[in-house]
């Protein structure tokens, strides 16, 4: 493969990544329910250690006129499917991260030496281990 395949090949990887971001962003602006509020990762209250946001809970007990006892199950079950999914993501992290590196060593495969080095200047990489649970 000459050197323009593989420039070519490593920019549509990156492209690729670009459009897959920016519509999953766009998805999650789409989807996003009216009492999340702004900022990223909001969803239902994924951050380590917190039991939910508080706004969720607000705009649930507001727009639903929850009783006191709906809203402590409620609450109760967003802390539960945080934990859950939290969960799942340090169990699926590694598989992502191993599939992510594999595709980097192909790539670097392709490239001559030079090419290598300038990859990395170009594209830093985080090769930081996924979180263990």
């Amino acid at each position: 493969m000459g050197r323009a395949a593989a420039t070519f090949s490593v920019l549509a990887l990156f492209l690729m990544g670009v459009v897959i971001g920016a519509m999953g962003s766009h998805l999650l602006e789409r989807h996003r329910l009216p009492w999340h509020g702004p900022g990223p990762g909001m969803g239902m209250g994924m951050g380590m250690g917190a039991p939910g946001p508080p706004h969720f809970m607000e705009g649930i007990e507001e727009q639903l006129d929850l009783s006191p006892e709906q809203s402590r199950r409620v609450h109760e079950i967003l802390t539960q499917g945080r934990h859950q999914a939290e969960a799942l993501r340090h169990e699926v992290a590694p598989r992502v991260h191993a599939q992510m590196e594999g595709t980097h060593r192909q790539i670097l495969e392709v490239l001559t030496p030079a090419q290598r080095r300038r990859l990395e200047e170009l594209m830093p990489r985080r090769r930081q281990p996924p979180p263990q649970p």
